[in-house]
């Protein structure tokens, strides 16, 4: 087993200041990237380059998320981690988990049924499609999902998966052959129904956010049962990063017709730049004032988690509520900088800038919460507590692209409290049951 102080060191590994250096660079990389190159292979004009107003939006952001990080230190008590309490905390898998696991199986068949039926098999991975263009017909597809309830549903097994390979890693470490098996079964289950029609849509991010949470978890187990060490860490995450990057250039290769003669260099260079490199230059567009969106200072892209939020979307409309709300979406987006003057693609805005059409400079405030909310999961991931290991993974996914929207809270963070309240009753009926079988078992005193 490691020492307190090893254990400390080796989860600054996965924390999410390891995570903000790789989204830090993003950002560093677009505010030195060459306008003309940018140019040359996007058609738009680079707002990002040396652009101090972004930078300053973005670093009083950061220092917000730091206070708000600071400000949960402070008022915590300390991480539990004593050997005690990891020996006692083996759960194997509940009914809860079980019945879960069954619902979200049945989701995730019956959304790619709905999958199939709109033509997705024909058009596998999009061929042909830009990135716009597929993840406007994704965007269709859960609409059509939604539809039937499944949309939301669907999407919350990509924060179970890490859940249930954390429920394998504890069989592995402490269950019978039955938990094992049944841990594993369940985990394998989960991410193969759910992965399968996302592969078929070409969703990269969808598919890679489990993913990263499997190896949060895997890590985290790795830490808290003796085994870590800084090699199999950067050997796991380089694997994964390779598989990531593989993933994106596969999926691109199909979209822009390379295989079939179509496509050349230059447009993979064109999605290389637009992927990584385009979200900062609308963020800086829109702090100079030539990108401005409709709906502006209304707060919809934060609580979109509330306004989304299935059946109750129905009930409380956004528009009826706080009036235009900013485009949402791709296609809205797409019609948004086509009416700025931009081309009609690269529609992911950082997390910062995002902020900025909700609050304009006021948008550094919401970090503080930001900051806060990731101190509390964090914490909670390091304790292996069931809301530790889902809203974490979340968070940390949230930090590794900042450069693509507001990821946490998601947009189906509502279904995902409940589901998150689902679990913990069975976790509280099962610590309730192994209390009582102590009391069963405790010697009288005569």
């Amino acid at each position: 087993m490691h020492s307190r102080k090893e254990q400390d060191w080796l989860y600054r590994l996965i924390s999410p200041f390891t995570w903000a250096i790789f989204s830090i660079s993003v950002f560093l990389v677009s505010f030195f990237f060459p306008p003309f190159t940018y140019e040359k292979y996007t058609s738009d004009p680079y707002y990002g380059y040396l652009n101090l107003n972004s930078a300053l939006f973005t670093g009083l952001s950061l220092m917000a998320m730091l206070a708000g990080w600071w400000t949960f230190q402070k008022i915590a008590p300390p991480v539990r981690l004593d050997r005690e309490i990891q020996s006692q905390s083996y759960a194997p898998v509940t009914m809860v988990d079980l019945a879960i696991g069954l619902i979200l199986l049945m989701a995730n068949i019956a959304f790619t049924v709905v999958v199939y039926r709109q033509g997705g098999f024909q058009q596998l991975m999009s061929i042909n499609q830009s990135s716009e263009q597929a993840a406007a017909y994704f965007e269709s597809i859960v609409e059509a999902a939604d539809s039937n309830g499944l949309g939301s549903l669907m999407q919350l097994s990509a924060i179970v998966i890490p859940w249930f390979f954390w429920l394998r890693v504890q069989a592995v470490q402490s269950g019978s052959g039955t938990d094992k098996l049944l841990a594993s079964g369940l985990f394998a289950v989960i991410l193969i129904s759910y992965a399968f029609p996302m592969f078929l849509l070409g969703r990269r991010n969808v598919i890679l956010l489990p993913l990263f949470g499997v190896f949060l978890v895997w890590f985290l187990g790795q830490v808290k049962y003796g085994k870590a060490n800084p090699v199999k860490f950067v050997t796991f995450l380089v694997t994964l990063g390779i598989c990531a990057i593989s993933l994106f250039m596969v999926i691109e290769l199909v979209r822009i017709g390379f295989l079939s003669g179509e496509g050349g260099l230059n447009d993979m260079l064109t999605r290389f730049i637009g992927y990584l490199v385009a979200p900062y230059n609308l963020q800086g567009a829109m702090l100079d004032g030539a990108l401005t969106f409709p709906g502006e200072g209304k707060g919809y892209y934060w609580m979109s988690w509330f306004w989304r939020a299935p059946v109750l979307q129905h009930i409380i409309v956004a528009e009826d509520v706080i009036g235009t709300i900013p485009p949402y979406g791709v296609e809205a987006r797409c019609d948004a900088l086509e009416a700025n003057g931009f081309e009609r693609h690269f529609t992911a805005l950082p997390i910062f800038a995002n902020s900025y059409v909700d609050f304009g400079w006021f948008g550094i405030f919401p970090f503080l919460f930001y900051g806060f909310a990731g101190a509390f999961t964090w914490k909670r991931f390091r304790e292996g507590t069931v809301d530790g290991i889902v809203l974490y993974t979340m968070f940390a996914y949230s930090v590794l692209e900042w450069r693509a929207n507001i990821l946490f809270p998601a947009p189906y963070m509502g279904v995902a409290i409940v589901l998150l309240i689902v679990l913990g009753i069975g976790r509280w009926f099962l610590t309730a049951s192994r209390h009582r079988q102590q009391l069963l078992h405790r010697p009288q005193a005569r």
